[in-house]
């Protein structure tokens, strides 16, 4: 004993040398090596050292028995990461050969190899522990098993006359921890795999968001049913629910009533253009509760799906991409009307990001003393621009340009004059009485 306790203390003592002199010679890809060796480096000395401690102080028997199962275990525990990382190169092979050889070889990788992955993950972590058993000899009848299942039944609370145990919660939370993972795989699928020739993103999103929910309620039913809760009694449950809702969730079971007929609806979708109160941007997202908006200054935002039966909105983009812009323009009185006209067109015509069809239109809206207002009226594809503000600030300064160039003036500013007290008129004097006083003072005049 006291020489494994000297082996284990200058293995301790050179862990850091041999890893360093065996870890370079493994291959850098295959990390599960490296993993198996600091393991090794760190779980032998550790081993021997409590060992030989034991044995020390006379538990030699112990010792001998604990080994083998320390043995047992470790080589157990090997074997599963050496299979682990054997199936992670499996997987990363056939995921290049899929994506080489096969047409959206990304979306087989993604819809049928990974969900694979952790099936056989979670197949081998099983095995592993029912081979641990097995070596033990640990069966039904074995003590520590009659222990263990002891203890997974033992009841912890009582809901709705059903006894709630430990087994009862594992067995749940692998079954949530399933669906979870269903529900997200199957949203993805539809949406990637089944609808990916589906040009109509709206779509795609809806029936892939429907599935992921079809599979939460699945789910939901499958978990009661493992814990055995009756659904009389949860009659019971789901009338206080509906109370509860009725006085303090009403709103958030509006938004998800809301973001249900929205996905039905479909009064818009991802991707399009709205302005909703006064918020207007890209629809990223449309959840069970809300829905994402990115505005133009690339902030999200989140919008009730109660908002959008509630008050009106505009969605720019709901037939097609093609929005219209209208800009009232004032010139002077005494400009050219059709000379303004003819500039006007000019400008539009030579702008490349206007569409010819429907054509741009400019109107002579309202003419009077001080002024002529005209209505520029022309079409973009809101798709194809990054700003509907660009589009008219461009549009606006090479109708100046040409302006400019050919004289023609902005309208003079009118000016309104109040005043203020009580008027005074003053009494103007006759020209007669004018030319008499005049006469009069010549006289004086000349006398003096």
């Amino acid at each position: 004993m006291l020489f494994l306790l000297v082996v284990s203390l200058v293995l301790f003592k050179s862990r850091d040398v041999i890893l360093h002199t065996i870890l370079p010679h493994i291959d850098e890809a295959r990390s599960y090596f490296r993993s198996i060796t600091r393991l090794l480096g760190f779980a032998l000395p550790t081993i021997l050292l409590v060992n030989s401690l034991m044995g020390i102080f006379g538990y030699v028997n112990l010792v001998f028995t604990i080994s083998w199962y320390e043995s047992v275990f470790l080589l157990v525990l090997i074997g599963y990461l050496l299979v682990c990382g054997l199936l992670t190169d499996g997987m990363e092979r056939l995921s290049m050969l899929f994506i080489q050889h096969l047409n959206n070889g990304w979306l087989w990788t993604e819809a049928f190899l990974k969900p694979c992955d952790k099936v056989l993950r979670i197949i081998l972590f099983f095995s592993s522990w029912a081979l641990l058993f097995f070596l033990y000899g640990w069966d039904m009848q074995s003590p520590i098993t009659q222990k263990l299942s002891s203890l997974l039944h033992y009841r912890l609370i009582s809901i709705l006359n059903t006894e709630i145990t430990l087994l009862n919660i594992a067995e749940v939370s692998c079954v949530i921890s399933v669906f979870y993972w269903a529900a997200r795989w199957a949203r993805e699928f539809v949406y990637r795999f089944l609808l990916s020739r589906t040009q109509d993103l709206g779509i795609r999103n809806s029936i892939a968001i429907l599935s992921q929910y079809t599979v939460i309620v699945i789910g939901v039913f499958i978990s009661m049913d493992v814990l055995g809760i009756n659904f009389r009694a949860l009659a019971v449950v789901a009338g206080m629910l509906a109370f509860g809702v009725g006085l303090g969730l009403r709103d958030l079971a509006n938004n998800f009533a809301c973001g249900f007929l929205i996905l039905i609806e479909r009064p818009l979708r991802v991707g399009d253009i709205v302005s909703i109160n006064e918020h207007e941007g890209e629809v990223m997202h449309i959840g069970s509760r809300a829905i994402t908006v990115r505005s133009w200054d690339h902030m999200d935002v989140s919008i009730p799906n109660a908002e959008i039966f509630n008050k009106s909105f505009i969605n720019w983009t709901a037939k097609d991409n093609i929005v219209r812009t209208v800009i009232p323009l004032k010139i002077n009185r005494h400009d050219d009307p059709h000379a303004v006209q003819v500039i006007i067109h000019a400008v539009l015509a030579n702008h490349e990001k206007l569409l010819k069809d429907p054509p741009a239109e400019v109107l002579l809206k309202e003419m009077n003393d001080a002024l002529m207002e005209f209505e520029i009226r022309y079409f973009i594809d809101i798709r194809r621009v990054k700003s509907r503000i660009g589009v008219r600030s461009t549009v606006l300064l090479a109708i100046w340009d040409e302006f400019s160039k050919h004289g023609i003036k902005p309208p003079y500013a009118q000016h309104e004059v109040y005043v203020h007290g009580e008027p005074y008129i003053a009494t103007l004097p006759s020209p007669a009485a004018h030319t008499n006083a005049s006469s009069v003072n010549m006289q004086s005049e000349i006398s003096n």
